[in-house]
């Protein structure tokens, strides 16, 4: 499991979808068949990731999280991958 966060100075730069694609060809050369990622509630990421083709599979909201962190919760999102040609 790794962690991918693009600079807010650079965002809007197709650099997070870039990275997406970098680590779906990855996984595909390594032969998996689904990709997953974790994000949280807030991140507004997630509209890149769906239009990437990730769809939200499960949602877990809590309310000691919130008061920590003032975000609500998690979202896992996954993506199924064709075999590499």
């Amino acid at each position: 499991m790794e962690e991918l966060h693009v600079l807010p100075s650079l965002r809007g730069r197709g650099i997070g979808g870039s990275l997406l694609g970098h680590a779906e060809k990855l996984a595909r050369s390594e032969g998996f068949r689904e990709i997953s990622l974790v994000t949280h509630t807030e991140n507004r990421a997630q509209r890149l990731y769906r239009r990437a083709g990730f769809q939200e599979v499960d949602r877990r909201e809590d309310p000691a999280y919130k008061r920590l962190t003032g975000i609500s919760g998690r979202i896992l999102m996954t993506k199924r991958l064709a075999p590499a040609v």
